[in-house]
């Protein structure tokens, strides 16, 4: 069986036209195109929803925004943020599939390219400034990057397919983790540390439960020690500054006493203390003592000829 013989199909009704560019030559992954044709099959007036498109076609909501981006990073999807009359942007983004001429002339919305990673354009003077000589009346738009606020948009009834808002924000939660973390294997690969010893003190500070204690009184065994103290305290209270320094204190008073720490705090752990005590000895009340033995004199009994006999 080497060839599959096709015949034509005689549908009148609910069906799909999809050009073979996107079915046969397209750079779309198999499971991207399967997206694609469906937001096409869809109603113009029908806005579908993330759990809809996940049930749809049986994939998790991380599976289906990464198709999505594919399909933005390919230009077969364009992200719009809506704006109001006098500019300012309501915090209300949407996807659409391949724009009409009428559309990308509305004022009341943006459409971004797929070349732009972010999601939330940025928009600077001169573009704003273009953006006012075509259009004098219109009121003056903010040029720094626009806070989006809770309003409601007016109903747009255009004939395009729009995805809705809690996809689009997860797609934007993860490029925003995604730039910060470039942002930061940038900034750790182009700065050099030059005191080393400054850092470590920095690192313990931010990441330790000693914070800038100084615990320079103590050994590293005892510091550990110490330092499992104040977790085992913090899981019960959330500790203050001034209660750890309490308790360093009390362990530098035990330490010069000649106690041993790690066993202290042993100690104070087991028996579910909130302070670090010194070890306890216990000597029991009564201690049986040992009945000494009366010296016993053997005398010869004269009656059986001096011998002895029980």
């Amino acid at each position: 069986m080497n060839y599959i013989l096709k015949n034509n199909l005689n549908v009148e009704s609910n069906y799909t036209k999809t050009a073979n560019s996107i079915l046969i030559n397209s750079p779309l992954s198999r499971d991207a195109r399967i997206v694609f044709i469906t937001l096409s099959s869809l109603p113009s007036s029908f806005n579908p929803k993330k759990e809809f498109l996940c049930k749809q076609l049986d994939m998790n909501a991380k599976t289906l925004n990464k198709y999505l981006k594919e399909l933005v990073q390919k230009g077969f999807l364009k992200i719009i943020h809506y704006k109001n009359k006098l500019g300012k942007f309501l915090g209300k983004r949407a996807y659409i599939l391949a724009p009409t001429k009428e559309q990308l002339e509305q004022d009341d919305s943006i459409i971004v390219g797929e070349s732009s990673r972010a999601e939330t354009p940025k928009f600077t003077m001169r573009q704003i400034a273009e953006k006012q000589a075509e259009k004098p009346l219109k009121n003056e738009v903010c040029t720094e990057t626009p806070i989006f606020t809770t309003l409601i948009n007016k109903k747009n009834n255009n004939k395009h397919e729009k995805m809705d808002l809690n996809v689009s924000e997860n797609l934007q939660n993860q490029a925003d983790q995604k730039n910060k973390h470039d942002n930061f294997s940038c900034l750790t690969s182009s700065t050099k540390i030059k005191n080393l010893s400054m850092f470590k003190r920095f690192s313990d500070f931010v990441f330790s439960i000693l914070g800038n204690l100084d615990t320079r009184g103590l050994e590293k065994r005892d510091k550990q020690a110490f330092e499992r103290f104040l977790r085992y305290r913090n899981e019960k209270v959330r500790l203050t500054y001034a209660t750890k320094k309490a308790l360093l204190k009390q362990a530098l008073e035990l330490k010069e006493q000649g106690q041993d720490i790690v066993k202290c705090v042993d100690q104070s752990i087991r028996k579910g203390y909130n302070e670090i005590y010194a070890l306890m000895e216990f000597t029991p009340r009564w201690i049986p003592q040992k009945q000494e033995e009366e010296p016993f004199e053997y005398k010869p009994n004269p009656k059986y000829n001096g011998y002895c006999i029980w």
